[in-house]
């Protein structure tokens, strides 16, 4: 595992991102016959904390992501935050990657974090068991019953991408929920650095965070109670960035709630962007 600098990793976990715009609105119920059914299915959120230039990434954590990807599919949403070294800026790294590096203590790649149900995250590192850490966690997550679902719909629409979601809680809570929003890009063409090896200058890229729409990359606050069955429908927009390719988005949503050390992940959903 590459160790990270502390100066990389020197931002706050909140972070305004100037190039988005956000229109919220919160409703207590659903309702209309052609409203979706959100299931009560519990996914589990995984943050892949990588860089281009780290050997153990391309030797151990890329192919850890993809296989654990391969198997269990849209069960487990993936946002892999790329994060510079003090020698190497990596081209895909963003403030807000390295705020949830912040957020999660992170301080050598690759690291995949995973979490939901409101349980404990787990950061697990990289090795020749990092698949097996990864699978063995998600396979305990799922386990819980989902105390929240999010129905989400992206689409671009005159060179902005807009994002409605609809959260529903399954039983009542007293506790403060937060939502975070983001964009993220699969099948870059890119390198990747391997120990071992060098370069591999053919590397693909997934689930490469490009932008979070949320104030705070560990999410917004939405409410501070809930009734069983009670809905929140709420609205995001940001501007669709030329390098992007546009047919290998998503939108990914992510609730989270307050901890006793920190915030949890809740649930997480996503949604390609039309």
């Amino acid at each position: 595992m590459k160790k990270l600098s502390l100066l990389a990793l020197f931002v706050a976990v909140t972070v305004a991102f100037s190039a988005c715009k956000k229109t919220e609105e919160t409703t207590p119920t659903g309702g209309g016959d052609n409203t979706p059914t959100i299931a009560q299915e519990q996914n589990a959120v995984a943050f892949y904390l990588s860089g281009i230039w780290c050997g153990p990434c391309g030797q151990y954590g890329k192919p850890a992501m993809k296989n654990v990807k391969d198997k269990f599919g849209d069960k487990l949403i993936v946002v892999a935050c790329h994060l510079s070294s003090q020698s190497f800026q990596d081209p895909y790294n963003i403030p807000a990657a390295n705020a949830l590096a912040g957020a999660w203590n992170v301080t050598g790649v690759p690291t995949c974090a995973i979490g939901a149900a409101g349980k404990s995250g787990m950061k697990i590192g990289g090795g020749p068991n990092m698949q097996s850490g990864i699978e063995n966690q998600f396979n305990t997550l799922i386990s819980n019953t989902a105390t929240t679902g999010t129905l989400v719909d992206a689409k671009i629409e005159n060179g902005e991408i807009k994002i409605s979601s609809k959260t529903k809680f399954f039983g009542s809570s007293t506790e403060e929920h937060f939502m975070s929003v983001y964009i993220t890009e699969s099948n870059i063409a890119g390198r990747q650095y391997v120990s071992g090896s060098g370069w591999d200058n053919s590397a693909v890229h997934n689930d490469v965070l490009r932008v979070a729409l949320t104030t705070a990359a560990t999410g917004d606050s939405f409410t501070t109670s809930a009734t069983d069955g009670q809905e929140f429908t709420k609205e995001f927009t940001t501007s669709l960035d030329a390098a992007w390719n546009k047919d290998n988005l998503k939108a990914v949503v992510v609730i989270w709630k307050q901890g006793a050390n920190g915030r949890v992940l809740v649930n997480g959903s996503a949604s390609a962007v039309k």
